[in-house]
Formats: C-alpha cells, structure tokens, sequence
C-alpha cells in the first residue's frame, strides 16, 4: 500500500472545522493531550473501534494537530499532540464555555423537543382517526 504525501497545509480554521464537526477526532485529541499513546490505548479508553481509532488518529495527523512520535515503527505507533492540537482544544473549550453557545444549544434542544412533541401529537390524532 502506497503512503500518500502530505503536501496541503491548514489553517487553524480549517483544523478547527474538522475537530469541532466530528466528536471522535476531538475525544481522539483529548485523549492524546496529556501524554501520547497508541491506537490501541486510543480505542481502549475510548471505547472504540481500533480502526476508527487508527484512521483519526492519521487524519489528525494529516491536519497538523497530532504527530507521529515512532515513525519507524510499523506496529505499536506512538501519536502526541502537536501545540496547534493544544491551541485547538483550548479555542474549543472556550467555545463550549461561552454563554452565547450554551444559548444557542439550549434553543436547540428545545427547537427539537417541540417538534418530537409534535411528531407525536400528529402519530397520536392518526391512530386515532384510523382506530375508530
């Protein structure tokens, strides 16, 4: 299998777009962000697929926010966070924390219980039209 070169370079709202729309890359840099492991402790501790774990970790590598620490090696590869991982999970935490974004979620949340309460109410008046 051919290894292809990484030539593109990110920018920080780019590496920040591809963590932030995908859970399992940032719980992948969280976990990596104190000491670095392999994909196996990755997926241990995550609870997840090795070849999910394998297959972030590469991406994160490709985007500049984790690096391969043991190149050499085929097996046992051992991945740390680069300072732009660090930055990035900073910048997403603060984000988390901000009041307008717990505003925005709460909306949300609520935007959807009122349609699953509607979806019901009309489940509910079509079996009752047909029950009868």
């Amino acid at each position: 299998m051919k290894k292809k070169s990484i030539n593109k370079s990110y920018s920080i709202d780019e590496q920040r777009s591809h963590v932030e729309v995908s859970p399992r890359l940032h719980q992948i840099l969280e976990s990596i962000s104190l000491i670095p492991k392999t994909p196996t402790t990755v997926s241990k501790e995550l609870t997840m697929n090795l070849s999910h774990a394998s297959r972030g970790l590469i991406q994160l590598t490709e985007i500049g926010l984790a690096i391969l620490k043991t190149p050499s090696r085929h097996r046992g590869r051992i991945y740390g966070i680069t300072e732009a991982g660090k930055y990035i999970l900073v910048v997403l935490q603060q984000v988390a924390n901000d009041p307008q974004t717990r505003k925005d979620k709460k909306k949300f949340q609520d935007n959807m219980e009122w349609i699953q309460r509607k979806k019901q109410e009309l489940q509910d008046k079509k079996a009752k039209t047909h029950g009868t």
